[in-house]
């Protein structure tokens, strides 16, 4: 009798290059078309090529990426990559049901990141990473505009360090009923904010001075460390229901920017529902801030989902507008805002269908609703 024995092992190699087409079409002004590339190498090391696009009317973007891993007893990898955003509020102003009213607000951000980590399984990672960032920020400081007019604009060049541990298992890249996503993440930020006036005014009679600042360029030091918690989990399934949990925090000492909304368009953002990325929302921007929510799943068939959402946003201190464009902080803990949604979900090869009624505790984009086929998904923003 022998003890030897023989193994047979069978391999299929993925496909070293493959081409991804897609987007979102939406009743509302955000859809976009995507294309996104990738190639593969493995010799002694594995090599990942990659670049993906996003065009439609209110967001823009293009990334390209590269990530070397090593097969040592620690495995590690190094990663690169280079992303453009682009987001125009403008366009996807006529949306809610009460209050229409348009936003002035344009943003552009800019990012090379260099990124070295290593797995600690397949679904959880370490990162260590060094981004250089520039940011843009065009806006109205009364949101009006009229022919002729000239947006305030703040850019912000920057440094990015940041240490990250993430854990991801989801079963959908979008409207899961399953799984874990976990970040906790700390930065630190270092870079020089320069504020240009625009010409645009509150209507009243100017001091000789403000007209003069109004053609000076404002330029400032700013550095900050950011800490951020965020753990989405799925921890119930009974039979076709599924209950989730969303909670999320940020501990910042980041300072105040130059203005009102050069502050909260440069301060860290609570994106509860499916559409928040591409809603501007003052009351859900804070520097330090808490959040949580509930997330109930009903399976009414298959692939057919019935989604029932609720959060709560408590800032550490509120953001206030004094004057014509000054901002100030509240007192703490003094006002929490609210959200939520309720609709259907039909998941397809080609990915979800929804319609859903999103409320929002904003008193000009309180009430929408909305009707998409496709991910609604972006690239990271530089400041994210």
């Amino acid at each position: 009798m022998s003890d030897s024995y023989n193994f047979e092992i069978v391999a299929k190699p993925q496909k070293s290059f493959k081409i991804d087409f897609g987007g979102n079409i939406s009743t509302r002004p955000i859809s976009n078309v995507f294309l996104g590339m990738q190639y593969n190498y493995l010799n002694q090391k594995s090599y990942t090529f990659g670049t993906n696009l996003y065009s439609g009317r209110f967001y823009e973007s293009i990334q390209v990426n590269g990530r070397i891993d090593y097969p040592s007893r620690l495995p590690l990898f190094l990663a690169m990559e280079m992303t453009y955003n682009h987001f125009d509020y403008y366009k996807t102003s006529s949306i809610f049901i009460e209050n229409p009213h348009p936003t002035y607000i344009e943003q552009t951000d800019r990012k090379i990141d260099l990124k070295i980590g290593f797995p600690l399984n397949r679904n959880t990672k370490v990162t260590l990473n060094t981004a250089f960032i520039n940011n843009y920020d065009g806006y109205s400081p009364n949101n009006t505009f009229e022919i002729g007019n000239k947006l305030d604009k703040t850019v912000f060049n920057a440094s990015r360090s940041t240490f990250a541990f993430e854990q991801y298992t989801f079963n959908r890249k979008q409207y899961a009923n399953k799984g874990r996503n976990f970040l906790l993440s700390l930065n630190y930020f270092a870079g020089r904010e320069s504020y240009t006036p625009g010409n645009i005014t509150d209507g009243l009679t100017e001091s000789a001075e403000l007209v003069a600042s109004k053609t000076e360029v404002n330029r400032k030091y700013r550095q900050w460390f950011n800490l951020k918690v965020s753990d989405e989990n799925y921890f119930l399934a009974k039979h076709k229901y599924s209950l989730g949990y969303l909670l999320e925090a940020v501990i910042s000492n980041q300072p105040l920017f130059s203005n009102y909304y050069s502050t909260i368009l440069a301060s860290p953002a609570f994106y509860p529902l499916q559409d928040s990325r591409s809603v501007f929302l003052e009351n859900f921007r804070a520097t330090s801030y808490f959040a949580g929510g509930i997330k109930n799943v009903y399976s009414i068939k298959r692939n057919l989902d019935l989604r029932v959402e609720g959060y709560v946003f408590l800032p550490y201190q509120k953001f206030e507008k004094v004057g014509f464009q000054g901002i100030d902080r509240m007192k703490p803990l003094t006002k929490w805002q609210y959200a939520a949604t309720a609709g259907l979900v039909y998941h397809t090869p080609v990915g979800p269908i929804s319609f859903s009624y999103n409320l929002y505790d904003d008193p000009i984009k309180r009430n929408g609703v909305l009707l998409h086929l496709g991910y609604l998904i972006y690239n990271k923003r530089s400041i994210e």
